[in-house]
């Protein structure tokens, strides 16, 4: 009876090793194929690396990234905040869930979520350089 359970565990822990393997290669093709703009391939990639290991939060980061460059914010926020929700401590993750809020000109959100990733990591000049974007667009907002 040991042997079995020590069997399974073993059995088990090869398995969840293999799928995370298969995750992380398919999410480094996916980047490769983002990289060369190709969109179309790079989310049929991540898909699978999601399916391989939902719990990789820089794979939804990445799918958030190409659904926000195709205009697909509802689909971006989502994966935005799944990524976050698996991983608080991700800068990129609320940097890039800020460059959708500001994308739809929800200047609030956009300014929450670069004071989070400058908190997170105090030396983005991007995130700072788009914060004050962010304030300055929803001053002229407030000023039409």
């Amino acid at each position: 009876m040991k042997f079995l359970i020590v069997f399974l565990f073993i059995l088990t822990t090869t398995s969840s090793f293999s799928q995370n393997r298969k995750a992380v290669k398919l999410y480094d093709k996916a980047v490769k194929a983002y990289d060369k703009k190709n969109f179309i391939k790079a989310l049929n990639l991540l898909n699978k690396s999601i399916d391989a290991n939902p719990k990789e939060a820089d794979s939804y980061n990445l799918r958030g990234c190409i659904f926000e460059d195709l205009n697909r914010y509802k689909e971006s926020i989502e994966d935005f905040n799944t990524s976050i929700d698996l991983k608080e401590d991700n800068p990129d993750a609320y940097f890039n869930r800020a460059n959708t809020y500001y994308d739809l000109g929800d200047y609030i959100s956009a300014i929450r979520d670069y004071e989070k990733s400058i908190q997170l990591n105090p030396t983005d000049k991007d995130a700072i350089e788009m914060k004050k974007d962010a304030e300055n667009a929803l001053i002229d907002l407030i000023n039409e």
